[in-house]
């Protein structure tokens, strides 16, 4: 096994763990953001893991690559679920009018990942203020009152 497969392995393992943390975590909307601050400090107490996690990535996207199948099943899996979780009709009355759960969760993903690669390269950048701003620009909180 190259390091590369080997560390897609460990960071299979991690997101493993990591999902079946938040599906405990986050029974409703209200909770996502919270969840997500936590988990995001979590991933800031260990940067290297983080820049090693974003090079594999970004390596990965070459069909060829040995984790290419690794992230690719990743995002299908992680907007899967996200959409999965708004399926029900409180959750989709929540999202924001016009916008699909399918939508939403490719932009969830592409929020998450992109502040985390701001946050790599500036660490002193507040990655959390802008995760839970993004979480209620998705989601209209005054419709949930409706």
């Amino acid at each position: 096994m190259n390091p590369d497969e080997l560390l897609a392995e460990v960071l299979a393992e991690r997101d493993a763990e990591e999902w079946q943390q938040g599906l405990e975590a986050v029974a409703s909307l209200d909770q996502l953001a919270p969840y997500l601050s936590e988990l995001i400090r979590h991933h800031q107490r260990a940067p290297e893991l983080m820049r090693l996690w974003i090079e594999l990535a970004a390596a990965a996207s070459r069909p060829d690559h040995p984790a290419h199948a690794y992230f690719v099943e990743h995002y299908e899996r992680g907007r899967a679920q996200f959409a999965e979780g708004l399926d029900n009709e409180a959750a989709r009355s929540r999202l924001r009018e016009g916008v699909s759960p399918e939508s939403a969760a490719a932009l969830f993903h592409a929020v998450l990942n992109g502040l985390q690669l701001q946050w790599v390269l500036d660490q002193d950048l507040d990655i959390i203020g802008p995760v839970t701003d993004f979480v209620r620009l998705l989601f209209d909180h005054d419709r949930a009152a409706e």
